[in-house]
């Protein structure tokens, strides 16, 4: 297919799909169709009726996709609503992202508010900020430093890391517009199953893994383990059980 050279959307307008070089736009643009670019910029409000394949995205405004989203590096410190997939190498959330489906990339950092309706899978996961997953969320690493209530339905992982973050400039800037984050900084979530495992103010049915340490503020249903437990005076668990 020919490569149509650069887009670039000042005021209000819009494009067809194709292949470009760079697409950037800063007011107001639809791209009509599936876009495949080097680079695509939304500095401005965007919107595309179909799937967006990029080597570099960065939305510091607001872009709506209809389709997927295959990319390289995909940075986000604006807002991101998508109806598809999101596939890329490096995904970087300092703004606010809606989801309809999975998530996936070999690392995720997330600093601002996400909410995916699918699954979310890294190599490597990194939260700082508050989410809201619908289906599993499963890397090898994962760090969760709480802001906010954050839900998921099952975590899996080798190392697994959640502790209560004292900063609390994310809820000032966010609070505004991230109903789900709302409350006080916990995890909640149905099974977390891990090799290396260390919780702070998870509430969870059944927390699996070889090593178990819970931190401040837990309350496990029930704990099963195979090689060590410990926990603080001010968690609970109903069931331990060593298997």
């Amino acid at each position: 297919m020919q490569n149509n050279g650069d887009v670039k959307i000042l005021g209000s307008g819009e494009c067809g799909g194709g292949i470009y070089n760079e697409v950037k736009i800063c007011g107001s643009g639809d791209i009509k169709g599936d876009i495949q670019c080097n680079e695509l910029k939304i500095l401005g409000a965007g919107d595309v009726s179909g799937n967006v394949k990029a080597k570099e995205i960065k939305i510091s405004g607001a872009l709506d996709i209809d389709g997927n989203i295959e990319g390289e590096n995909v940075s986000v410190s604006g807002a991101l609503d998508i109806k598809g997939d999101i596939n890329c190498n490096y995904f970087k959330i300092a703004g606010a992202i809606d989801v309809d489906g999975n998530t996936k990339a070999e690392k995720i950092e997330l600093k601002g508010a996400a909410e995916i309706s699918g699954n979310c899978e890294a190599e490597t996961f990194t939260s700082s900020g508050v989410f809201e997953i619908g289906g599993m969320l499963n890397a090898g690493d994962i760090i969760i430093k709480l802001k906010g209530k954050n839900t998921v339905e099952e975590i899996g992982g080798e190392k697994i890391e959640v502790i209560r973050n004292s900063d609390t400039t994310f809820g000032k800037i966010f609070k505004f517009s991230i109903a789900f984050g709302s409350g006080p900084s916990k995890l909640e979530c149905q099974t977390i199953e891990g090799d290396d495992i260390y919780l702070e103010y998870t509430k969870a049915e059944t927390v699996r893994g070889k090593k178990i340490v819970l931190g401040e503020g837990c309350h496990i249903e029930n704990i099963e383990y195979s090689e060590s437990f410990n926990m603080s005076k001010d968690s609970k668990a109903e069931s331990i059980k060593q298997i």
